[in-house]
């Protein structure tokens, strides 16, 4: 929690402000708005002129079910409203991560099976896994291309550039 403390990270959020975290941190560190179209445009207006790098973590239950299904709540981004933000960022951003892949859920430990069972994660019919680890990966796909796209121009280039690729992650 050490960077919302300090005001080094911001949490952007829709529809519900994280109100457990606003009693752990700052809440100076947090932007609660109504719709994800809200949302972009104070991004935009908050970053307009700014040249800093920036560091995206992308989590993939930011979208709409009926983009890709995820093991948590679902959010309501459509791509539409990330390559908005994408566009704002475009040559700024100097690394990524995208997370919330889905898959089927089988902790070993109980400490693991009472963490889960603390975030209600439903459970994933396997005759359907597949099918929607196939909708992630067109979406990682898709993602990576636009992402690459705004990258700091050094990164993309520079000596220690590589393709981009997803690691499968073991369901």
């Amino acid at each position: 929690f050490a960077p919302l403390w300090r005001g080094r990270l911001i949490y952007w959020s829709v529809g519900r402000p994280p109100t457990w975290l606003h009693r752990l941190a700052r809440r100076a560190a947090f932007r609660n708005f109504e719709a994800p179209a809200e949302l972009c445009e104070a991004f935009a207006r908050e970053q307009s002129g700014s040249t800093t790098p920036v560091y995206l973590s992308l989590d993939k239950d930011v979208f709409s079910p009926q983009l890709v299904t995820c093991n948590w709540d679902q959010g309501c981004f459509e791509e539409a409203h990330v390559q908005h933000l994408l566009s704002v960022l475009h040559g700024r951003i100097a690394g990524c991560d995208i997370t919330g892949e889905i898959s089927a859920r089988d902790y070993s430990t109980w400490w693991k099976r009472w963490a889960a069972s603390l975030d209600a994660q439903p459970v994933v019919d396997p005759r359907t896994l597949e099918h929607h680890q196939q909708e992630h990966d067109r979406l990682n796909a898709r993602l990576q291309a636009r992402i690459h796209a705004a990258m700091v121009p050094e990164v993309v280039s520079g000596p220690a550039s590589a393709p981009l690729s997803m690691r499968p992650v073991p369901a």
